[in-house]
C-alpha cells in the first residue's frame, strides 16, 4: 500500500472514529491483495479502569474500505 492510499484511508477512519485520530495503524498485507490496518489505543473508564480500544479495517490496494470492526 502506498503512502497516498494509506493517508486516504486514515483520513476516512479519523473522520468517522474521532478517538483514533492521530494513531498510526499497524499494516498487515493479506494474500488476496487486501490489507488489514489495526488502530490500537487505551482509555480509562469512569472508575479508573483501563479499557483497550481496537479498530480493525480491511481495505483493498485502491484504498476502498471493505470492512470495519471495533472491540472495546
Amino acid at each position: 500500500m502506498n503512502e497516498e492510499t494509506l493517508q486516504l484511508v486514515c483520513s476516512q477512519i479519523y473522520d468517522k472514529f474521532q478517538w483514533c485520530k492521530g494513531i498510526p495503524p499497524k499494516i498487515f498485507p493479506k494474500p488476496n491483495k487486501t490489507y488489514l490496518l489495526i488502530f490500537e489505543t487505551s482509555a480509562t473508564t469512569e472508575d479508573n479502569r483501563p479499557l483497550s480500544l481496537i479498530l480493525r479495517v480491511i481495505t483493498n490496494e485502491k484504498g476502498d474500505i471493505l470492512k470495519i470492526s471495533t472491540s472495546r
